[in-house]
């Protein structure tokens, strides 16, 4: 019905809501992992890089910079 397999859409669904964790908390990747429904994180961490082209942590900090140079706010680490 959207075009994509199952498997492919829920990837797809589960790194959309990966990303918004990591742009908007302060969780560890293996948290957001978790949160998403990976079992473990480097199978997360192997998924994200597949289908966003580079590594979660790299992402969140590109994402998440010092100057302001984001979309949304990045979270505080109080």
């Amino acid at each position: 019905m959207i075009g994509l397999p199952p498997m492919q859409y829920l990837v797809n669904w589960r790194m959309q809501v990966a990303a918004g964790l990591l742009r908007n908390t302060n969780s560890t990747i293996a948290a957001v992992a978790q949160d998403v429904g990976y079992a473990s994180e480097a199978a997360f961490i192997r998924a994200f890089k597949r289908l966003v082209g580079k590594p979660s942590a790299t992402w969140r900090r590109e994402k998440c910079r010092p100057d302001g140079a984001t979309q949304a706010p990045c979270p505080s680490s109080d």
